[in-house]
C-alpha cells in the first residue's frame, strides 16, 4: 500500500538522500547538522576535507589532478576552483605543501646515515631542483638544517 512508486525501498530511498547531502548535492537539514562531523563546516568545505585526507592516505606515491577529480566526482576545472576558494591554492600545490609536511616529519624523525636526498626521494619528490628552496620556503630552514637539528639533539 505505501511501496515507493519507483520500487525502491525507503531505506534506500533516505540512504540515497543521505549520501547526496554528504556530497553537497544538497544542504543539511539544521537539526541534523548538530549531529555530524564537522558541522560547522560547508559540504565544499568538507569535500576538500575529504579529498586532503584521501591525498594525504596516499602520500608518498603518486597524486595526479585527473585523478582526484575522478575521486571527487568534480571535473579538473571545478576541482581547482573549489580548492581556490578553501584553501588558497590548487590542488597540486596543496599535495607539494602535503609533500613538504611529509618530509619535514621524517627529517624530524630522522635516524643516523639518514640523507635529506634519500628522505626527499621517498617522499615523492623526483627532482631535488626546487625542493630545497620550496622547504625553505615553507619553513624557514633548509632541510639539512633539520636534519643536523634532529641528529644533534636525537
Amino acid at each position: 500500500a505505501n511501496e515507493p512508486v519507483d520500487g525502491r525501498s525507503d531505506l534506500y530511498s533516505v540512504g540515497m538522500l543521505l549520501w547526496q547531502m554528504m556530497l553537497g548535492d544538497l544542504p543539511f537539514p539544521a537539526k541534523n547538522q548538530a549531529v555530524m562531523m564537522n558541522s560547522h563546516l560547508s559540504a565544499p568545505r568538507r569535500r576538500v576535507d575529504a579529498l586532503c585526507a584521501h591525498v594525504r592516505a596516499r602520500l608518498p606515491g603518486p597524486v595526479k589532478l585527473h585523478e582526484l577529480a575522478q575521486v571527487s566526482g568534480l571535473s579538473q576545472r571545478s576541482l581547482q576552483l573549489l580548492f581556490k576558494r578553501h584553501l588558497g591554492c590548487t590542488p597540486m600545490q596543496w599535495v607539494r605543501q602535503a609533500r613538504l609536511d611529509l618530509v619535514r616529519d621524517r627529517l624530524m624523525r630522522a635516524r643516523p646515515g639518514d640523507t635529506v636526498t634519500t628522505l626527499a626521494l621517498d617522499c615523492g619528490f623526483p627532482q631535488l631542483g626546487g625542493f630545497s628552496q620550496a622547504y625553505r620556503d615553507r619553513f624557514g630552514e633548509l632541510p639539512s638544517d633539520t636534519l643536523r637539528q634532529t641528529l644533534q639533539h636525537g
